[in-house]
Parts: C-alpha cells; sequence; structure tokens
C-alpha cells in the first residue's frame, strides 16, 4: 500500500514522505544524533497519510527498542536469505546429479561406487532433502518476518 508520511515538529518538521508499506510503524527514529523518536498519533484504515507527532522526552528507551528491533530484523532476513540460497544450491546440485549421474567421476576422478550410480542416487536423494528441509525453514523464518513487520 503506498502511504505518505507527515511528521510533526523535530528535524523532519513538516516533510511528508511516500513509503511503500504494509504497516506503519509505532515510532520512527530519525537518525543516532537526534535524542527522540517520531511516535505514530494518527493512522485511519484506508487513509493514504500517517501522521507522526515529534516527541524528544523520554523517548531514549522507546529508541533502544526500536534499534533493537530494526538489528532483529536484519539479522532475521540474513538467516532467510542464507536458508533460501542453501535449499536453492541443494536443489541444482540434485537436478545436475540426476541428468549427469558421472559428474562426481569427471570432476574429483575417482569411481566410489565401481559404476554402479549407487552414490549418485544417494546424492539426489541427500540434496533433495536438504533442499525441502531448508525450504521449509525458510518459510518459517518469513512468516517470523512478516509477523514483527
Amino acid at each position: 500500500m503506498r502511504v505518505q508520511l507527515l511528521f510533526e515538529g523535530g528535524p523532519w518538521a513538516n516533510r511528508l514522505l511516500d513509503a511503500e508499506i504494509t504497516r506503519a510503524p509505532e515510532i520512527l527514529a530519525p537518525d543516532d544524533e537526534q535524542p527522540g523518536v517520531y511516535r505514530r498519533i494518527e493512522e485511519k484504515p484506508g487513509s493514504q497519510i500517517v501522521v507522526y507527532e515529534w516527541s524528544p522526552d523520554g523517548s531514549e528507551d522507546a529508541r533502544r527498542t526500536f534499534l533493537a528491533r530494526v538489528h532483529a530484523q536484519t539479522k532475521m532476513s540474513v538467516r532467510f536469505a542464507l536458508e533460501v540460497f542453501g535449499a536453492a544450491s541443494a536443489f541444482v546440485l540434485a537436478i545436475v546429479t540426476l541428468f549427469w549421474r558421472d559428474w562426481i567421476e569427471v570432476m574429483f576422478r575417482i569411481d566410489p561406487d565401481a559404476g554402479s550410480g549407487a552414490l549418485e542416487w544417494v546424492v539426489v536423494s541427500a540434496c533433495a532433502a536438504i533442499s525441502i528441509g531448508l525450504a521449509f525453514v525458510a518459510r518459517r523464518q518469513w512468516c517470523r518476518i512478516r509477523m514483527a513487520a
């Protein structure tokens, strides 16, 4: 949803910013240099404008809470990206092994299964299982990220 954020007072006084958000956050900290935060005071359902008011007093705890939440969301996002990358890599390796069965022998110049193809089936099965497992973990992480936002 495209909305406009209106800031009253403080360092961003009377600034109107366009934003693409699903839900306006309760507080916004302008930067680390400024003590204080903007608190959401008005958000009407269906409205295109969300109003924030500057709150310099007693806001250090709120700012710390906000920064801790941002740090946690960043950490969750990095974890999600790693899980998706791992799932995609395992899937690609399973597909490659499924269609090019002797890549292990060609790449490493060894024949661990004496030409029976058993090792390749183990690699396909293991990579498919890892890919499916990481996909489920990434989905759970994605749900956590959406709930935290």
